[in-house]
């Protein structure tokens, strides 16, 4: 038997714990010979004024965010099996489990919350970064485009004559416009996608006489076989 409170030691709050010693712990007649107040303010053993029937229960409770757990722990042969294998079985074979039994649901913690915990650390960082590249391409283009569409508009009242007509500089106006514009579409269009291209078919090419003759093509190796020849021609 015990009894816990508080006592306030000026901010502080102490617990406090009454309890039996250990051996009265261990007798379950010793709450028998507990002392309690009457009416009368006389002291009386508990048996006197009390009936109590013996019962099975809970030693311990355990909760987690208000409900009641059961801690269900093993050990697993990682010869035999994985983690994320039991999980998945256990997964398959309790996913009914809410409805047969409303109110009652499966968490699986250990190895597995750990990896989803992980997991989601891993999707909030990748879209971090994907956030800070789309910021710093946007930013690249935005800057392009911008210096680009101002020049292009600032020549606009040259090119069309606007606030009056000059028959030399319109042309040339003209062709410098145009030709900026034609300029930013093939730098940020054209010449990714036909880098993309190249690529492509350096790759097929490299593949075409490992299929035929069984001969394997590494592209680092041509690539160094190149500079050594650039460098042989730069020092003759």
């Amino acid at each position: 038997m015990k009894f816990d409170f508080r006592v306030n030691d000026g901010e502080d709050e102490i617990d406090v714990r009454v309890r039996f010693p250990e051996w009265a712990r261990k007798n379950q007649y010793s709450m028998n010979q507990v002392m309690v107040a009457n009416h009368a303010g006389g002291l009386v053993p508990l048996f006197l004024v009390t009936n109590y029937e013996k019962t099975p229960g809970y030693s311990m409770i355990n909760r987690l965010d208000y409900k009641r757990v059961i801690q269900v722990t093993a050990n697993i042969d990682t010869n035999t099996i994985t983690s994320q294998e039991v999980n998945q079985n256990m997964q398959k074979h309790f996913a009914e489990i809410s409805t047969k039994y409303p109110g009652y649901n499966v968490n699986y913690g250990g190895e597995e919350e750990d990896r989803n915990e992980s997991m989601a650390n891993l999707m909030l960082l990748f879209l971090v970064a994907l956030m800070i590249i789309y910021l710093v391409l946007s930013s690249f283009f935005r800057s392009l485009i911008l210096t680009s569409g101002t020049t292009v508009l600032g020549l606009f009242p040259t090119i069309y004559g606007l606030g009056g007509e000059d028959a030399f500089v319109a042309p040339l106006a003209l062709a410098f416009g145009y030709g900026l514009i034609f300029a930013t579409f093939i730098t940020l269009i054209l010449i990714p996608f036909f880098y993309h291209i190249a690529e492509d078919v350096k790759k097929i090419l490299v593949m075409i006489p490992e299929r035929i003759l069984g001969v394997s093509m590494q592209p680092s190796l041509y690539e160094k076989s190149v500079e050594a020849e650039e460098f042989y021609h730069r020092n003759k």
